[in-house]
């Protein structure tokens, strides 16, 4: 079973969810999302899930960061990057968080938001040499490039590929978060 997980950052922290005490992982962080119903796209998803949990709606997508399935589980949860429109709300969390990598590094997080992070967030220690991080934005509207792979290339980070100093293509009547 497909399960999107945005990755929502702004100003350097990613927004992170306390997920309820009495589901599956319930008192671990998570980022935000849910199950893609029949047929739907993760860009569908995203807009769904976003709305019914946060209150908010998406103003971009990026491309499929990581994808993850924990042993012993049907649920394989696939890490898109999200830009989003207005404050987030807890509809259905206990708590929202705007977390830094460090704190992603300490939080209690549900296991693949775990591999995630790991994966995702904290540099490469084994990397001694790390390309310049891309100058172009790569959050799009309507659907993500779907050949695009589904980690950046060994050594770039995540941190790197969407830094508020870099801005999203978007038209005029959209306020970027980071104005």
């Amino acid at each position: 079973m497909r399960v999107l997980a945005a990755v929502i950052q702004r100003q350097g922290r990613y927004l992170v969810c306390l997920r309820p005490r009495h589901k599956r992982h319930g008192g671990l962080w998570e980022f935000p999302g849910g199950k893609l119903e029949s047929g739907e796209t993760l860009q569908q998803a995203a807009a769904r899930e976003l709305k019914e949990e946060l209150g908010t709606e998406p103003m971009g997508y990026g491309r499929l960061l990581f994808s993850h399935r924990e042993a012993g589980s049907p649920f394989h949860i696939e890490f898109l990057l999200v830009e989003i429109a207005g404050e987030p709300k807890a509809l259905e969390h206990e708590q929202l968080r705007w977390a830094t990598v460090e704190e992603l590094e300490i939080l209690p997080l549900a296991p693949s938001d775990r591999a995630f992070a790991q994966m995702m967030l904290r540099p490469s220690a084994s990397t001694t040499t790390r390309p310049p991080p891309q100058k172009t934005p790569r959050l799009t509207m309507g659907n993500a490039d779907a050949s695009a792979p589904t980690r950046p290339p060994p050594g770039e980070s995540l941190q790197a590929e969407i830094s508020s100093s870099e801005r999203c293509i978007l038209p005029d009547s959209i306020r970027h978060p980071f104005d």
